[in-house]
């Protein structure tokens, strides 16, 4: 990541260079550039993190591969569970219309959800919005699992940060899992982040971001997505 801090009505041009450590020569790959709001900003008294943390991208790049890298491909997690989508389940996504009424649409076949579930407790966007519980602060108490759900199928990279960083081997010694996301479906994988060498402050923030895969010539745009971004309490130590 490279902070940038720009004022109202200004303009700035950055020159980034970088060397791909992935790619066969004569191939293309799509490179995506992330804006993130905020990065500075942790939660430790507000209930969410509001616009910080926000993401927004541009449409991907192609960018061809001259010349062989000399890398392997990372190791990627594959194993996760799944659980289909109840008939009750799905009515919770239901979508409501101006004058209040189930507008005949359902926001499971039309977006993708990634979360960060807080001792396994799955909640729909209506019982956030209901204020049921307040998932956006963990402690090393806490069970960590990757939520994700929603979509046409398509298949998605996922990783996790810590305070902008990668953690490494987060899924069973793995840096990535691959999950495919789709309206039927929801996927969990647990997280356990009792890790040596995950190196905490008092106050942390969590999420994971999710890369699809593009399965066409024509680089189908399909979003780059971002989880909420939740407070991770080490103050409070394990008896």
């Amino acid at each position: 990541m490279h902070i940038f801090d720009v004022n109202e009505n200004e303009k700035k041009l950055q020159t980034i260079e970088f060397e791909p450590l992935v790619g066969e020569m004569g191939s293309e790959l799509s490179v995506e550039i992330i804006s993130m709001f905020q990065p500075e900003f942790i939660n430790i008294e507000k209930s969410n993190y509001e616009f910080s943390h926000k993401i927004s991208s541009i449409f991907p790049l192609k960018l061809g591969v001259t010349q062989e890298t000399g890398l392997s491909e990372p190791k990627v997690c594959n194993d996760y569970t799944s659980e289909e989508v109840t008939e009750e389940m799905r009515q919770k996504f239901n979508t409501v219309g101006s004058t209040g009424s189930f507008s005949g649409e359902n926001s499971l076949d039309s977006r993708v959800f990634i979360e960060t579930l807080k001792n396994d407790i799955f909640l729909t966007p209506a019982d956030l919005l209901a204020g049921k519980h307040d998932r956006t602060s963990f402690t090393m108490d806490d069970t960590v699992t990757l939520c994700m759900y929603g979509g046409e199928p398509c298949k998605y990279r996922v990783s996790m940060y810590i305070n902008h960083d990668l953690v490494s081997g987060a899924f069973d010694g793995a840096d990535y899992i691959d999950i495919t996301s789709s309206s039927d479906f929801i996927c969990t994988k647990k997280i356990d982040l009792n890790m040596p060498e995950l190196s905490l402050e008092d106050y942390n923030h969590l999420y994971f971001i999710a890369v699809p895969f593009y399965v066409n010539d024509n680089f189908e745009k399909r979003m780059v997505i971002k989880s909420s971004s939740v407070t991770l309490d080490n103050t409070k130590q394990k008896p």
